[in-house]
Formats: structure tokens, sequence, C-alpha cells
């Protein structure tokens, strides 16, 4: 089995008197696909931002994250330094953004990687043309020459990649990164993700509003409301037997080929500064009850890895 090289123990993360990230408990595993799901504004980005020690400055952090020994939240912003992009590195929602339009994807390689390598300019541009051949972008000199405006989103996108596994980390950190593509780009981003973790034995934390990517990708899924893990499980057998009302919503959100069309999910997130004690997802549960409004409910086992935090009996909830 292969070992844990990631463990979050009651991670917590507010802006000022605003809670964003409340006692999140995860691990991941050498290897391992774990996708966070869930709908935009329920913390997944601010929980992949603390891992990668780029919260605000203003963002104050308990708990711990643990990397292979070292708890990362008490590390100086130094040896901090030395972890990202190297050991830990992270794929951008947008990678438009991530990229500075006015300097050519070759300088963007070269300052990057020789931040943490002594290595040559000829070797990065070697390397980074292989690399872009094995994300199916054939011609490598002409993107490596070629400045971010000059190509598609889609061949940004596999830049990006490029650019994140160029020092072979150990853990990739991606947020949202098929949203601002088409379909059929989606599906090549996908891919690619899946052969990197084969060729390399990756750790991939993937962040996404979409359910259905998500248990087409990971091993486990942790589904995420008001800045709460409130379901985990393994992939097949969370999507098939949920047991909390959101991950029921969000499964029945996801559009079927000749099928129905879905119902959207009703009501809205709450606000950070809302959330009060009960449960985070009261106000639109239509099963809540009077317990629920004053008793934060705790993890119900329903197998060896299998949980969710209700206070609903499982039998009363129609999927």
């Amino acid at each position: 089995m292969n070992r844990e090289i990631l463990n979050l123990k009651n991670l917590s993360v507010s802006y000022g008197d605003i809670n964003i990230l409340k006692d999140i408990d995860l691990s991941l595993k050498k290897g391992e696909i774990l996708g966070i799901v869930g709908e935009s504004g329920s913390g997944k980005s601010t929980l992949i931002k603390s891992i990668m020690g780029i919260l605000d400055e203003n963002a104050s952090i308990d708990g711990e994250i643990n990397f292979e020994g070292k708890d990362l939240a008490s590390l100086s912003l130094k040896d901090y330094r030395k972890i990202k992009g190297k050991e830990i590195s992270m794929i951008f929602q947008n990678p438009t953004e991530y990229f500075n339009p006015t300097r050519k994807i070759s300088k963007q390689f070269i300052e990057t990687i020789r931040s943490h390598n002594d290595i040559s300019k000829q070797e990065i541009q070697k390397k980074s043309i292989n690399t872009f051949k094995f994300l199916g972008l054939q011609d490598g000199k002409k993107i490596w020459n070629s400045y971010p405006f000059e190509l598609s989103g889609g061949m940004n996108q596999r830049v990006a990649i490029a650019l994140s596994i160029m020092l072979e980390p150990k853990i990739l950190l991606a947020d949202e990164p098929t949203s601002a593509l088409d379909v059929t780009v989606q599906a090549q981003v996908v891919k690619e993700l899946l052969k990197l973790r084969q060729k390399l034995n990756t750790s991939i934390i993937l962040v996404t509003h979409n359910i259905g990517v998500a248990s087409y990708m990971s091993d486990n899924i942790g589904v995420m409301y008001g800045g709460r893990i409130i379901e985990y499980g393994e992939s097949e057998e969370l999507i098939n037997n949920p047991k909390h009302p959101y991950t029921k919503i969000l499964i029945n959100s996801v559009p079927v080929i000749n099928g129905n069309i879905p119902n959207g999910i009703e009501g809205s997130l709450p606000n950070f500064q809302d959330i009060k004690e009960g449960c985070v997802f009261l106000d639109r549960c239509k099963y809540a009850s009077r317990e629920c409004k004053i008793k934060v409910p705790s993890a119900k086992y329903w197998g060896k890895s299998h949980w969710s935090s209700c206070l609903i009996e499982n039998e009363e909830i129609a999927l």
C-alpha cells in the first residue's frame, strides 16, 4: 500500500473574525487522486491555497498541514519556498492569469526552473519541449518561443500543466483545471493528468465543481460545503451510495445523455460570516430538524472509509 504523503489535521483558516475552513481532516497517499467537490464559494480553493502557502497575508491558519513529516503551517517563508513549485506544485484555474502576457513562455519556464535547479537554458528547453509532447503539444519549439496571448485557452492550460510538472513534484494541486475549457479539451486535460499519475506516481488533489469529472478521475472524493468536508469516501462507493443530502443533490444535478434535464440546486451557499451553530447545510436541507439547528453533526461511518456528517437517518433521505 502506498504511504501517506500529506495529512491535514483540524485545519482551519480565517480572515479576521470570518472562518472560511473549519476542522478539515484529510489525508493523501502517494499516487492517489483525491477529488474535492462542491459549488463555487464552498472553500475548495482556500483549501489548496493553504496547502500551497499562497493565502492572503491577512489569513490565519490553525491546525496542521503535514507533508512528509514537516508541518508546512509552521515553516518559515524561506523554507516554504524550497517546497513550493518543486515538491508541491499547482495548476491555477485561469491559465491566462497564471502567465505574464508580456513575456515569452521560454522566459517564464527558465525563471521558474532555475529558481530551484541550477541547469542550463538549453537543458530546460529540451525538457520543456519533451514535456509539451507528453501533454499532446507537438509544435514545442513554436510554443517555447510564443507569448501566452498567441496560444489558445486549451494550449495555455496544457502549457501551465507542463510548467507545474517540470520539476516532477510529489503533489500536484489542480484548481478547476477544466472549468474554462470546451468539452473536447476538458477530456484531453483529464487524460493528461491521469497519464501524469501513471508515469510519475504523482499525488493529485483535484478541486472541481464537476462531480462527474471527479468521479471519473479520483480514487477518493471529499464533498465540501460552507468550508467543511461533509462527506468522504472511495469514489465509486460515494457516487453509487451517497449519504449526505447535499451529495445527493450534486449527483442529481449532473446532466445525463438522453435523460431528463436535471434539477438545479435550489437556494445558495451561506455567507461564511453567517455560519453559526448547527449543521452548515441547514438552510437548504428539506430534512432539517430542530436538532440540526443547534448540534454540529459528527462523522457517521458507513464503511471503513466512507463517512458523512448528517443527523438525519439515511433511510429518510430520497436520492
